[in-house]
């Protein structure tokens, strides 16, 4: 072999041990790459389920009601039935009337869910309905949302289904001003009304914690 031939292949010899030690190098380059890459798509793995498990377990975010909704001073119109829209006729002696004035309100009826409670906090039932009275006087409790405007109720709440049922042409929305009115059937040897209770506004739909009036006298 000449020293050309020899020459030429010490070179080939070099060019091909540089050439596997870059190919070791680019191997080790894309190992780390690659270790990188996998880190980083679990740490945005965990982070997704995190937020998808506080979503499922707290459920969606809701506005406290205390910021939307405030009580005014509750009355109690009279022993009897009194002249207020939403209750029964003037001198009836076989019911209670008594109103409350929403004092500020930007939500709707079915953002509110009534319950009554004593001065204590404890919850109270809703007094008993008595099957007394004519076909002027409801024989059944009543309460009634009276807008500022207008002179009839335009919603009704039922204790029962803790629901409301809006009239005709009622969009439900509470403006400030409007008056709860709670009409109370019996007698008060069955029916003593609502004095020392209190009207409490609990938060529904999109709404959260309750609103508690003043008591009844």
């Amino acid at each position: 072999m000449s020293p050309d031939e020899r020459a030429r292949g010490r070179r080939r010899a070099r060019v091909e041990i540089r050439r596997r030690r870059f190919r070791r190098k680019e191997r080790g380059v894309s190992d780390i790459v690659a270790s990188i890459l996998l880190v980083a798509i679990g740490v945005v793995l965990a982070a997704v389920m995190y937020v998808l498990i506080i979503g499922v377990t707290h459920g969606p975010s809701s506005a406290p009601l205390g910021a939307h909704f405030t009580w005014g001073t509750p009355v109690n119109s009279s022993s009897m039935s009194g002249p207020v829209p939403g209750c029964g006729v003037t001198g009836t002696a076989h019911a209670f009337c008594y109103a409350i004035e929403i004092a500020s309100s930007d939500v709707s009826a079915s953002n509110v869910v009534l319950s009554l409670s004593s001065a204590t906090g404890a919850t109270v039932a809703w007094p008993v309905t008595v099957a007394v009275g004519t076909a002027t006087d409801p024989t059944t409790s009543q309460i009634s949302l009276v807008l500022p405007t207008v002179a009839t109720p335009v919603s009704g709440y039922s204790t029962a289904l803790g629901s409301w049922t809006n009239a005709a042409g009622f969009s439900g929305s509470i403006p400030g001003g409007s008056t709860l009115v709670i009409y109370l059937v019996g007698t008060s040897t069955v029916n003593a009304g609502l004095a020392g209770d209190k009207i409490v506004a609990v938060g529904a739909n999109g709404y959260s914690d309750s609103v508690s009036a003043g008591a009844f006298a």
